[in-house]
């Protein structure tokens, strides 16, 4: 990880696990983290093709990014 995006990321993510997020991101800023890495951990992923995060992981999936699931009300089951 860079640590100029690190430290970028740094409070915004304290502000995300606190409850207090005060913006959103700019198109500029998830454009240059979509350019910068190729692995996504996706969270709130779900196994079932109708829900939207399962649209997002395909789609992230077919533009070459490795995506991690990442959904803890699944854990502790087996892959089918």
């Amino acid at each position: 990880l860079h640590y100029n995006l690190y430290m970028r990321w740094q409070s915004p993510l304290v502000a995300a696990f606190t409850g207090r997020m005060p913006h959103q991101n700019s198109d500029t800023t998830l454009r240059e983290i979509l350019t910068s890495t190729k692995t996504i951990a996706l969270v709130g992923a779900s196994p079932k093709p109708e829900r939207p995060s399962n649209y997002v992981m395909k789609t992230l999936q077919d533009h070459g990014y490795k995506v991690i699931p990442v959904n803890p009300g699944l854990g502790g089951q087996k892959n089918s």
